[in-house]
């Protein structure tokens, strides 16, 4: 089995039936519940050490148990339990991994979906071929003699919020779940409260479910917010969290922009990610140019506030006024010259950029954000050594081929470039494949760039992280990778970034960018 933690502990979860517990109804498999398992199953509890098994029953499959092994004609509603086996990885082969349970409460726990993998077979009901055991007779006392058993008897009702596959009573949706599925179907306004009524039609919504409630669901927040022209932007930021119940300290807070094709973003990050994030501006139909910019941190009102900025290197660039594409002096630090390649990866002092004056050292516009509240993005610099690093591969190489083969989708032009994003990177990271097919000086540089990633750009800096860097910068070298913005920063600038990078990394800003993107297409109509 791959070497990565799952996800989720594997104790989340009934060993009999495969459900997800609440903590409140995790019950340790003692003896006496071992016994009661082979007699009505056949087989003994197995693999209990080792870490890809539950090591608990849920408080149903004990009390069925415990009753019918005590006499009482009770059953499990299955003749054959959950059947585990070790996964192979984590991606599609881990029960655990796979199942999603984050979000869920014991109201709407029965709405959890249940992975399908390998390494499992799922609980298969009594039939002919799989008869109701019969209990071999021991009594109570010999069964239930374990201290550590404690077993208070009930019957198990039939709304207990238990697992219970004979439930034939409707599930009536509330307010919160009619939400949630309203936003997983991504359902506009006009055809959710369609759903709704359709719903309610059916006697599936509780009495207090409104359908109307999407037409008003933005009123309590809109008086924040005001729109001109292409723009909308949140006018009283402290007033905003006030109505969220919020204490606002703007020094908790980092300010991410970026752009797609549909719209340019703001939102407000929280520094260590504990809370979610909060969008302050959005525009649509424009372009990703400095008077856009200008235009938005004039109406957030940015020179009151003074947050950490943060986004990919082009946004940046805009802020302190830089001018755009392949300049001589890009870096908003120093004065580094991108054309002396004769002096990249061997010189590391270059003369500080202390004047920000337009028309001078590639500075075309006045400063919309002080450089020293720009916070370095993680995120774009693994994506920018990435890049770097394939641009350098052999393209008639066997590695270089292994890409193509794995990433069949990724046009030839794109993977010359090296452009991949997360996802794919990690994958890539995860294959020992690949990693065979480098030469020397290739496998050299690839394992620095991904022992980078693990503990350095990530929630984790190593005590010493600078010979760690130092190491990639030197197999980078030896491989022939060109020197880019990115890996001069990791070069010149490595104390400029922040203590740790996860906690205030631009990536929360782009996994929030591509759930804006879902509500956009949503409402595209409203934008054109």
């Amino acid at each position: 089995m791959a070497s990565r933690k799952c996800k989720q502990s594997s104790d989340r979860f009934c060993y009999v039936c495969g459900q997800f517990i609440f903590s409140k109804k995790r019950r340790p498999i003692v003896d006496s519940l071992k016994t009661a398992y082979l007699h009505y199953f056949g087989f003994p509890v197995a693999n209990q050490d080792k870490k890809w098994v539950p090591h608990v029953f849920c408080e149903s499959c004990r009390i069925i148990l415990l009753q019918w092994s005590s006499g009482e004609k009770v059953y499990l509603p299955f003749g054959s339990p959950m059947l585990w086996r070790e996964p192979s990885n984590h991606e599609n082969d881990c029960y655990f991994c796979v199942t999603k349970t984050l979000g869920y409460n014991k109201k709407n726990k029965a709405s959890i979906m249940y992975a399908d993998v390998p390494s499992v077979t799922k609980p298969i009901l009594h039939s002919k071929d799989l008869p109701h055991p019969v209990c071999p007779g021991s009594s109570s006392a010999n069964i239930l003699d374990d201290n550590n058993s404690d077993v208070e008897f009930k019957s198990i009702s039939s709304d207990s919020d238990e697992f219970s596959p004979q439930e034939t009573t409707p599930h009536l949706i509330n307010q919160a779940e009619l939400n949630d599925l309203i936003r997983d179907l991504q359902l506009s306004r006009s055809k959710a409260e369609l759903l709704g009524s359709r719903l309610q039609q059916w006697h599936l919504l509780l009495p207090d479910t409104k359908v109307t409630f999407f037409r008003n669901r933005s009123k309590v927040y809109s008086e924040f917010f005001k729109r001109e022209g292409e723009y909308c932007y949140c006018t009283d930021i402290p007033g905003l969290y006030e109505a969220m119940n919020q204490n606002y300290d703007k020094t908790e807070w980092r300010l991410f922009i970026d752009s797609s094709k549909y719209s340019l973003k703001a939102v407000l990050l929280h520094n260590g990610n504990k809370k979610p994030s909060i969008p302050i501006g959005h525009a649509v139909n424009c372009k990703e140019s400095y008077e856009t910019m200008r235009t938005l941190i004039n109406l957030i009102k940015y020179k009151e506030h003074q947050w950490k900025v943060c986004g990919d290197l082009k946004v940046i660039g805009m802020l302190v006024g830089l001018q755009g594409g392949y300049t001589k002096y890009c870096c908003f630090l120093c004065l580094w010259d991108s054309r002396a390649k004769q002096h990249h990866y061997v010189r590391k002092e270059w003369p500080v950029r202390n004047e920000y004056i337009p028309g001078k050292m590639n500075i075309n516009h006045e400063l919309l954000v002080d450089p020293n509240n720009v916070t370095l993005p993680p995120l774009h610099i693994k994506l920018g050594l990435m890049k770097n690093f394939v641009k350098a591969l052999d393209k008639n190489s066997d590695a270089f081929r292994y890409l193509q083969k794995i990433f069949p989708n990724i046009t030839e032009g794109k993977l010359k470039e090296g452009i991949f994003i997360g996802p794919q990177i990690r994958k890539i990271m995860k294959d020992s494949q690949f990693e065979n097919l480098l030469s020397v000086k290739e496998k050299s540089a690839w394992n620095s760039f991904k022992m980078l990633v693990e503990i350095f750009l990530g929630n984790k800096k190593s005590e010493n992280y600078e010979e760690i860097v130092n190491n990639l910068l030197k197999n980078f070298h030896d491989m022939g990778v060109n020197m880019s913005l990115k890996i001069h920063f990791l070069h010149s600038h490595l104390n400029f970034f922040p203590e740790n990078l996860g906690s205030m990394s631009d990536e929360q800003g782009e996994r929030f960018h591509q759930d804006l993107r879902t509500f956009e297409e949503r409402h595209q109509g409203f934008w054109g």
